[in-house]
């Protein structure tokens, strides 16, 4: 783990103490951005996700980046952190091990990400074809996706691939 424009108190704040041990052997660079930071690194300025993982064109270089949307974290840290903020670091941890398996994905050769294609275990999918439920249900997602929801919401994988299954069929 790199912090590069973020520090360790910042990130702390936002996700709580335990999120500095889930991250400390990510092999990926954490950077926090706002929505006019967002398209410099490649993504789209009204993007709605806390943390977001992809390969970023940094100092003419393909890096692997960890992403946390500055502007929705603290939206949601003004709201609530009144109310439970332990609820919402842990749900900003959530999202941080969702991500976590993509890079550990990457890492391990099972994902690559190229432009508008994404190879999962050899097999190539258009971006295409990974949106509304079929992004639900492609199998990088739902490996995120379920180690995400067991840690969210201390359930079985069997009832995070049920959970996942219902928020595919509402996206449908």
């Amino acid at each position: 783990m790199r912090l590069r424009n973020i520090d360790e108190a910042t990130l702390l704040q936002a996700f709580g103490p335990e999120a500095k041990e889930m991250i400390a052997d990510y092999d990926c660079d954490f950077y926090m951005i706002n929505n006019e930071l967002a398209s410099t690194m490649g993504f789209n300025p009204d993007f709605i996700a806390d943390v977001a993982m992809r390969y970023s064109d940094i100092e003419n270089a393909q890096v692997l980046t960890m992403v946390i949307n500055y502007e929705a974290v603290v939206a949601k840290l003004s709201f609530l952190e009144q109310r439970h903020l332990p609820t919402v670091q842990h749900n900003l941890r959530a999202a941080l091990i969702h991500e976590s398996v993509h890079v550990k994905q990457i890492r391990d050769g099972r994902l690559v990400l190229n432009g508008n294609v994404v190879a999962w275990e050899g097999v190539d999918y258009q971006s295409n074809d990974c949106v509304g439920a079929a992004y639900y249900r492609t199998p990088w997602e739902v490996e995120a996706y379920i180690a995400q929801l067991t840690y969210q919401y201390g359930i079985t994988s069997e009832e995070a691939i049920v959970m996942l299954e219902d928020t595919a069929r509402k996206a449908a």
